[in-house]
């Protein structure tokens, strides 16, 4: 029974090697965003929080996409993020990717507790656009779809005569 007991004890932290335990279920998207070319991670550490409190970290955000940054004072800007990124993740936790108010009070909040602890905050951003919009950009180009390349002008009958 000994011997059992640590074969199955083995066999268990070998899978435990190979596939290593995860909490719960997270998007695929974030889990390939730390690792990933798409993905990048930033690390905020400010003494401050941004001026502006719609405008966490000097953000303007339309859902978790960033469409505009502070010219002065922006900790984003300091960092390198860039318009077009969308925040993934803050300090681990997913970000809801169409709810403009919930990212924005994530990141505000986050950044009130970074300079409250004096700690830093971790935002996973995805740099490049969705598979999705790549896919649906290169049917357009190819004028596979939504009237692209494929679109003839109708012809116009010819005026009666009189």
């Amino acid at each position: 029974k000994d011997k059992k007991d640590k074969k199955d004890k083995k066999a268990k932290k070998e899978m435990e090697k190979e596939r290593p335990i995860e909490g719960p279920a997270v998007p695929p998207e974030l889990k390939k965003a730390k690792k990933g070319p798409d993905g990048k991670v930033i690390e905020f550490k400010t003494d401050q929080v941004f001026k502006d409190s719609r405008r966490p970290f000097g953000l303007e955000l339309d859902g978790a996409l960033v469409v505009d940054l502070a010219d002065r004072g922006s900790a984003a800007l300091e960092q390198g993020v860039e318009i077009g990124w969308s925040v993934l993740q803050v300090n681990s936790k997913p970000v809801p990717q169409d709810d403009e108010k919930v990212a924005a009070t994530m990141l505000r909040q986050a950044e009130e507790a970074m300079v409250d602890k004096k700690t830093k905050v971790e935002v996973i951003f995805q740099t490049s656009e969705p598979k999705h919009w790549k896919e649906a950009h290169k049917k357009l180009s190819r004028g596979g779809g939504g009237g692209g390349s494929n679109w003839k002008r109708p012809e116009t009958p010819a005026a009666p005569s009189s």
